[in-house]
């Protein structure tokens, strides 16, 4: 996993995956990068997600990278259902 540098890279807290066509990356996001966005009790969603992983707190859409910051109560529930065993 690369090193996400928080100057630049989008944090997502309160954040679970969603059921769509695919899965995205729901939560309330900062973009440090940008001193506006949506007020900070709106929800946002990501492109497709490709990689989630909450060890190292860190997820991949189609497009870009995100920190993962503090997951919503529905994020366990989430990740089983997108989780895939090894193998």
């Amino acid at each position: 996993m690369p090193r996400l540098n928080p100057d630049v890279v989008t944090l997502v807290e309160d954040w679970t995956i969603e059921n769509c066509v695919c899965p995205m990356l729901v939560g309330r996001f900062r973009d440090p990068t940008k001193s506006v966005g949506l007020p900070s009790d709106w929800l946002d969603f990501s492109t497709p997600l490709e990689l989630v992983s909450v060890e190292a707190k860190a997820a991949r859409s189609l497009t870009r990278w995100y920190r993962l910051g503090e997951p919503s109560p529905l994020a366990e529930e989430s990740l089983h259902n997108w989780s895939f065993p090894d193998g």
